[in-house]
């Protein structure tokens, strides 16, 4: 993000993909939450250094820039805090503006296969998602479809259990069929009833 950016975004409030945060001596705690939300959302940015005052945003600067970074690439690459390492090297920026470091993440969102990003080793009470200007804890159900979108067998491969012909919409296959004749009127497959008729 360019400087010029950042201060004209001081302007405004917090969003949906930029997140201010004080950082005066330790990384904030609640950093990894916000990553955690940005990667399993639309990416955005998280400044550090900066502090909100009666809504409105100030540069206080970080100090120890050097050994906070340290500190956040040995939990981004920990699995036990972080469980997909989303940033690049090129995505953590140190600035100097007004004679005080602030720093600059860069989160991509993460891929449906890199899906969810958790925290703290538990899918199910460390994924996060963004609303808005707030990071919110994943629903149960919310992470289990993230789960399946991961698969790299389709959804539509899974043999359901209990499952038979009258669970079929027979308007739906008789579409079908007629879709299947139009394209080929001679195929032996027009032949079979419903039950052996391979659909897949």
């Amino acid at each position: 993000m360019e400087l010029e950016i950042l201060l004209e975004k001081l302007d405004f409030i917090e969003d949906y993909d930029l997140e201010f945060k004080t950082s005066e001596d330790n990384l904030p705690k609640d950093i990894w939450k916000t990553i955690s939300a940005f990667a399993n959302t639309k990416g955005g940015y998280i400044i550090l250094g900066v502090t909100e005052k009666r809504g409105s945003f100030f540069i206080t600067g970080v100090n120890n820039s050097i050994l906070q970074k340290k500190d956040f690439w040995n939990n981004h690459n920990n699995p036990q805090k972080l469980s997909f390492p989303i940033c690049n090297e090129s995505d953590f920026t140190i600035a100097h503006i007004d004679e005080k470091d602030v720093i600059i993440i860069k989160v991509s969102q993460a891929s449906r296969t890199q899906r969810p990003v958790y925290i703290n080793n538990n899918p199910m009470i460390g994924t996060y998602k963004r609303n808005y200007d707030g990071d919110y804890l994943c629903r149960e159900d919310e992470v289990r479809q993230m789960l399946r979108d991961a698969s790299s067998e389709p959804q539509d491969y899974r043999v359901l259990d209990n499952f038979d012909l009258n669970d079929l919409d027979l308007e739906t296959m008789k579409a079908f069929r007629q879709r299947f004749r139009s394209r080929k009127p001679d195929h032996p497959f027009l032949a079979l009833d419903d039950r052996e008729l391979p659909i897949n």
